[in-house]
């Protein structure tokens, strides 16, 4: 399997929306990664592969 980059918004604990990326195998583990790094954030938009 190939490492794919994955973008995803977040809403940050003072209220701002922050875009993030992580490069994952697939969107599932993208999103538990981001949940991981950023301790279960709330989601403004949920993880999507970006095309190199």
């Amino acid at each position: 399997m190939a490492d794919r980059l994955f973008k995803a918004k977040i809403v940050l604990p003072n209220g701002a929306v922050q875009e993030v990326t992580v490069t994952a195998f697939n969107v599932f583990n993208a999103k538990e990664l981001i949940n991981m790094q950023y301790n279960n954030p709330k989601f403004f938009s949920q993880p999507i592969e970006v095309r190199r």
